[in-house]
């Protein structure tokens, strides 16, 4: 009887532990690509870095031309139909542009797969009544998460052109991402600071989330007066 109630009581603190360490990283990966896939999705960003960045002068373009292209690039992202880019671009930006979707589709297909097995971890734990205790030990996993972003963010921050050229070289294996302004319009429609200004508001809002989960989390997951004394 000991035998049995000891492997169970391991079995369960292996089973939250497991449980913690996935949600303390999946939690903050579905935030920041949900923010990424927002932002990038806004039509006003591009209209108002646009105007701002005089773009109608830099580009050739009218405003109506460019919110037309704004919208397609959108689309693209959302849907990978190549007609959308062969009405603007060369083939050397399309290509890359593919290669962009190819992220895009396959951050949300890991997003959405992170979500379904977080709500079943979660909906696990509570029909199990672990739940506090599991939002507990995720709450404390966020503090290691929180320390690595703050150094990255320092990284980006300290230095946001060579962070940017290392990502493209990590995510795309050939050097399409590399435009020529002579020859690719697409460099002048979104220059680099376009992509740090996205970059800062997907941080923004990922900090405000990111925050009020680990609020959350701690609240829900605060002990009991001797509770979890055993488990803890």
């Amino acid at each position: 009887m000991f035998k049995k109630s000891t492997t169970t009581g391991i079995f369960r603190k292996t089973w939250i532990f497991k449980g913690s360490f996935f949600l303390s990283i999946a939690i903050p990966l579905i935030l920041l690509m949900t923010s990424l896939e927002f932002f990038s999705y806004r039509e006003e960003y591009f209209h108002h870095f646009q105007q701002q960045y005089h773009l109608t002068e830099v580009t050739g373009r009218s405003q109506r031309e460019l919110d037309l292209v704004s919208k397609d690039l959108i689309d693209y992202l959302r849907h990978g139909e190549r007609a959308l880019m062969e009405k603007h671009f060369n083939e050397r930006e399309i290509t890359h542009m593919e290669d962009v979707f190819q992220l895009y589709r396959k951050g949300r297909i890991l997003r959405n797969v992170l979500l379904i097995i977080s709500v079943g971890i979660l909906f696990a734990a509570y029909i199990g009544k672990n739940l506090r205790i599991l939002l507990k030990k995720t709450s404390r996993g966020f503090l290691l998460i929180w320390l690595i972003m703050a150094l990255f963010a320092l990284w980006v921050v300290l230095d946001f052109n060579r962070a940017f050229v290392y990502f493209h070289e990590l995510f795309f294996t050939n050097d399409l991402w590399i435009l020529d302004p002579k020859t690719d319009w697409m460099i002048r429609l979104l220059p680099e600071n376009f992509f740090s200004g996205i970059v800062l508001r997907v941080g923004i809002s990922f900090l405000i989330e990111f925050i009020l989960i680990h609020i959350l989390f701690s609240i829900l997951g605060k002990e009991k007066r001797n509770e979890f004394s055993k488990n803890d």
